[in-house]
């Protein structure tokens, strides 16, 4: 499509603008720093672009600061498990983002030896960087001279063109347009245009008075700059039907289980669930037992709404059940920064044993495993091993762990017993939420 005629963006004036108005983040190298040399670190830019991709500023700041304060690299932040990356992210959106995280930390190690490729081309082949986040990455660290399009620009140019089609409808037209303004100062350039989006040119406001843009602006002729951009007709959203089986057991812990790997809320916790369906269907219980139902939850997801009948059961044998795990109510809601736990049991109808593990991937409390040495696996991403007296391990506090190791952490279940210890590796970093603490039974 053809845009309204007006003037080119003047990119000196938005520079200009920016040398005086840059916003101080966490996560940016200012215009002086950048000028005097200081080069902005690939990490921290693509870390805090795909923390903004569904969540404010205001809001991503504290868990930047939080991932950073854990995993300050992206050495780091391979080496982590999966399941402490997921806890620390949430509130910030799809864990399908935190999964990909972490996927692309890990490959960005282990394909490019732990340093960022340098083009936007390059950047698309990690897992999780599209066409926004890798022109980010590569403007912003490397000056490549490409448009950097968000949804704050997708507003700025629409008003800027007076767009009289939704952006969905005219994004590479508008794309084409920004390219042809991009400076020699690229990286400079792209994050002046999103804050002006973000502070000047807002969803509800324009103070078109402020703006470096203003003289070329269209909409700044109009009645109302903020008609712009057009929203397009909502689709309808179609209803889904499922159930959601609550079973407790004599203590009244519930049972929990993880969904596939694949697909929506992939490897999230929830408890047993039936398929869900465009019509409503009649429950079929994963066990016999007096079902009560208890109403209808609803949720809106963005394409469809899901609505699910719940149905709780109590079991008289919880041992039935070895495809997921019982946890307390209690403590489904604590917090992010109370320690990890993992229960399981060496054989069944025997004690059950603890590890313990803080966010940060220190012991934080004593662990009780009889009187049987301890085998504690994986130091980052590669397989080790080294056996603890259970003296030493009650002795154990987060200093000693990190004279024994740096990045000491527990994922992934495997739990066996040979002839004479008790070997536990890639035990399963859980929060706190999912998993019942011990109470010596």
């Amino acid at each position: 499509m053809q845009l309204t005629p007006t003037l080119p963006i003047n990119s000196p004036a938005v520079l200009a603008w920016y040398d005086r108005h840059a916003r101080d983040l966490l996560w940016r190298i200012g215009p002086l720093d950048r000028a005097r040399g200081t080069e902005p670190d690939p990490y921290r830019v693509w870390l805090s672009e795909v923390m903004l991709q569904q969540t404010t500023v205001a809001t991503v700041g504290k868990y930047f600061a939080r991932f950073i304060q854990l995993w300050p690299t992206v050495l780091d932040l391979a080496a982590a498990p999966l399941a402490a990356v997921l806890v620390e992210w949430a509130g910030l959106g799809y864990y399908a983002r935190a999964r990909n995280l972490h996927a692309c930390a890990v490959a960005v190690v282990d394909q490019h030896g732990g340093i960022f490729p340098k083009t936007t081309l390059a950047l698309q082949t990690l897992p999780g960087i599209g066409a926004y986040t890798s022109a980010a990455i590569a403007a912003i660290c490397y000056d490549e001279p490409i448009a950097v399009l968000d949804g704050n620009l997708d507003r700025v140019l629409a008003r800027y063109h007076a767009l009289n089609v939704p952006v969905r409808d005219a994004k590479e037209t508008l794309r084409a347009a920004l390219q042809t303004a991009v400076p020699v100062r690229a990286g400079d350039f792209a994050q002046a245009m999103m804050d002006i989006g973000a502070t000047i040119c807002t969803p509800r406001n324009a103070l078109c008075m402020l703006c470096p843009l203003q003289d070329g602006c269209l909409a700044r002729h109009t009645p109302d700059p903020t008609i712009f951009p057009i929203k397009p007709q909502k689709a309808n959203r179609p209803t889904r039907h499922g159930h959601a089986f609550v079973l407790r057991d004599g203590v009244g812990d519930v049972f929990l289980e993880t969904r596939p790997d694949k697909g929506l809320l992939a490897k999230m916790t929830q408890t047993p669930t039936s398929d869900w369906t465009a019509t409503a269907t009649d429950p079929t219980f994963p066990q016999p037992g007096d079902w009560h139902h208890h109403g209808l939850v609803v949720h809106v997801f963005t394409h469809f709404r899901l609505e699910l009948d719940v149905w709780s059961v109590q079991i008289a044998d919880a041992m039935t059940l070895d495809h997921g795990w019982w946890a307390a109510p209690a403590h489904w809601g604590a917090r992010r920064s109370q320690p990890f736990f993992a229960r399981f049991w060496l054989k069944p109808g025997s004690n059950r044993r603890m590890a313990v593990l803080s966010p940060d991937h220190q012991f934080c409390s004593r662990a009780n495993f009889s009187n049987d040495p301890v085998m504690i696996a994986r130091r980052g991403r590669k397989p080790f091993g080294m056996k603890f007296a259970p003296q030493f391990i009650d002795q154990l506090d987060g200093s000693a762990v990190q004279k024994v190791s740096q990045h000491l952490v527990l994922s992934a279940l495997n739990v066996h017993l040979d002839d004479d210890s008790v070997i536990i590796s890639n035990v399963v970093v859980e929060p706190l939420r999912r998993i019942k603490s011990l109470d010596g039974n």
